[in-house]
């Protein structure tokens, strides 16, 4: 059995950035031999431990296979013959699929390090396209990163477009959509999050309930004030209500009551500021 630290705790620490939650990965393990150390099994769909004193989550190592549209259209594999660099191949962008040992020593296959210091956000393989949340995924990294320089790469921009064309972005459940969006407004620069679908042509088919929207919606003063200030995510979920009502100048109510519904949000952000 080997560990090792994945994915957003290095991509963060190599940037300066605070640390969040920390991801391991397991290789050489199987489900019950992780049950005899004490972990405990959460994942349903693939086998994902709870580390008995930390709390944090070790994940064996996993391979997919395609099997359907959106983002549940997947089988995986997590024998304990899968390698570490499989397991990484399947990550999003090169940046998030970096690893260290136990030692210390960093494990980069893919050159994400080279990726962070050019500020480049680059998908792994030709496998990107196959997951329609990575389109929200990657315009979220940008987000985050926009401040420090970051663009994606163009070789990446065209897988992004043949996920829009294929129509799976309306094949994602709600609830992972909301998952994204809560986390991008949570995001420094929030508004490049929907600046960057609406680049990609992906707004309208993620959040029909917002449909017609363009770039220049996001460039308000009312999004750079929230951008720069430490407000909830509530409150800049309710700045997209607000801007749209002065722009089109009247009730905006159907539109956030369907929207409320249909991406079914927590109580929260049904009762808007």
């Amino acid at each position: 059995m080997e560990i090792y630290l994945v994915g957003g705790a290095i991509r963060d620490r190599l940037l300066d950035l605070p640390s969040g939650e920390k991801d391991w990965v397991v290789i050489h393990a199987t489900p019950s031999e992780m049950k005899h150390l004490g972990y405990k099994q959460v994942g349903k769909s693939f086998p994902v431990f709870i580390h008995p004193e930390t709390g944090e989550e070790y994940a064996l190592a996993r391979k997919e296979v395609k099997t359907g549209t959106g983002y549940h259209g997947f089988d995986f594999d997590a024998n304990p013959d899968i390698t570490l660099e499989e397991d990484l191949s399947r990550r999003d962008l090169t940046i998030n699929a970096i690893a260290e040992n136990k030692d210390g020593e960093i494990i980069d296959p893919f050159n994400g390090r080279e990726d962070l210091s050019k500020r480049i956000l680059r998908h792994v393989s030709e496998a990107f396209k196959e997951d329609p949340l990575r389109v929200l995924r990657i315009a979220r990294f940008r987000a985050k990163l926009f401040n420090f320089g970051f663009n994606i790469a163009d070789e990446t921009k065209k897988l992004v477009a043949k996920i829009v064309e294929s129509g799976e972005l309306s094949s994602l459940v709600p609830e992972r959509v909301w998952i994204e969006t809560e986390k991008a407004l949570n995001e420094s620069r929030f508004d490049q999050y929907f600046k960057t679908l609406i680049e990609f042509g992906a707004f309208d088919q993620i959040y029909p309930d917002l449909s017609g929207i363009d770039k220049d919606f996001f460039s308000q003063s009312i999004f750079q004030e929230a951008s720069k200030k430490r407000i909830s995510s509530r409150y800049r979920f309710a700045a997209i209500f607000l801007a749209l009502m002065k722009q089109e100048k009247g009730s905006i109510k159907n539109r956030v009551e369907s929207m409320q519904n249909n991406m079914n949000l927590p109580n929260k952000f049904k009762e808007l500021p």
